[in-house]
């Protein structure tokens, strides 16, 4: 009887772990994450200097900076690089707290807390024609920009957060090859630009709150990455506009304005997205062409989609997207829709393979039911072989 007992609660809760994963993975409820938090009111200390009203400026001469502050050590090299971390700066607006330029050594600047920047052109970071830098941890708040990079390739921005600045988290201009992931760029006026940049990957950032874009990528940006990003709260989720060829996938675009912005874009591929209960549009292509837009799931838009562009493609010749105001049928199960789904706008564009349904198969409410039966037939067998071992 005890076994039985024991087999009962082993049962349930097995019942419950998975009833709380179906919820967890159920696509027709989507959690939000706020990212809502609000600046410091005193200074975050992460390390042993304290720079009120100082700034570091390197221009071409870490050696001798080397040299002259304890802050900094290192070598230059790849493998023992110039490391400048644990440094706080007030620069009481007198210019960037951190200036990097016409450097090619590497280095790296990290878990720095840096913040009251001067105006125009200044940031917590700024770095400027460089090469082999890795700017990792840093909080960069109250600043003109939080980190602004120009003419610098080859860089890597990862684990930073640069919120509440006057203009932009992150900024890019005349920047390729950088590798921009993992950091949060909430509540400034935009979160995440690149202006004439190309070949940057863009990955696992949030920008939430911003007053205008989260993402931007403008002004012949092309070849770039932009994938697996939180986006939400922003009034445009993300921006395209006048660039080509790039790749924006696995982002989710919620509660903005408009989710997916393109303007005069040409043979870009948007995969994989969720755009969900965005005010106006999920996604908006206008004056543009050749794009490619499929496997992404749009719900509880305002309107999911408008196309005013040409020979933009709903979806890759198999599949399309998943449209929750598609009022098709599916009559031969393949998960396909029967019909087209007609995208609103001039272009009279469709997608000609829309998702049935997401879901699995089986309905969640029905595994529940499986298993249920299941630990009843398995008890009903217990029950009949503790008889024959009576009998016996």
């Amino acid at each position: 009887m005890k076994s039985n007992i024991k087999i009962v609660l082993f049962t349930l809760v097995i019942l419950f772990l998975f009833s709380s994963m179906c919820k967890a993975f159920s696509n027709e409820e989507i959690n939000l994450v706020e990212f809502n938090e609000e600046p410091p009111n005193q200074i975050e200390e992460l390390g042993s200097w304290n720079l009120i009203g100082t700034t570091i400026s390197v221009d071409n001469n870490w050696t001798a900076v080397e040299a002259a502050h304890d802050w900094c050590t290192g070598e230059g090299t790849e493998s023992e690089p110039y490391l400048i971390e644990n440094v706080t700066i007030d620069a009481q607006g007198s210019g960037s707290c951190i200036k990097i330029q016409n450097s090619n050594d590497y280095f790296i600047i990290q878990n720095c807390s840096l913040y009251h920047s001067g105006s125009i052109p200044n940031a917590g970071i700024t770095l400027y024609k460089v090469t082999n830098g890795k700017i990792i941890n840093n909080y960069c708040y109250s600043n003109y920009n939080g980190i602004c990079m120009e003419y610098s390739s080859y860089n890597t921005v990862s684990g930073n957060n640069a919120s509440h600045n006057a203009r932009g988290g992150l900024d890019l201009t005349d920047c390729d090859n950088n590798t921009i992931s993992g950091n949060i760029a909430n509540s400034n006026y935009w979160g995440i630009a690149l202006s004439q940049s190309d070949n940057n990957k863009v990955s696992d950032n949030t920008a939430s709150y911003n007053y205008f874009e989260g993402i931007s990528l403008w002004s012949s940006s092309d070849n770039n990455i932009v994938s697996g990003n939180v986006v939400s709260y922003n009034s445009m989720g993300i921006k395209l506009k006048f660039n080509d060829n790039n790749t924006v996938s696995g982002n989710t675009f919620s509660n903005n304005v408009n989710g997916i912005y393109m303007w005069n874009i040409n043979n870009t591929m948007v995969s994989e997205n969720t755009a969900s209960y965005n005010d106006l549009e999920g996604i908006q292509l206008y004056y543009s062409y050749n794009n490619t837009i499929f496997l992404n799931y749009f719900t509880n838009n305002g309107q999911n989609a408008f196309d005013k562009g040409t020979n933009n493609m709903w979806d890759n010749g198999s599949i399309g997207n998943y449209w929750n105001d598609y009022e098709g049928v599916d009559a031969n199960n393949d998960g396909i829709g029967d019909t087209p789904y007609l995208i609103p706008g001039l272009a009279g564009s469709q997608d000609n393979f829309p998702i049935w349904n997401i879901q699995p198969s089986i309905p969640f409410g029905n595994y529940f039911l499986l298993f249920t039966l299941i630990a009843i037939l398995s008890l009903t067998i217990l029950e009949k072989q503790k008889k024959k071992c009576h009998l016996r």
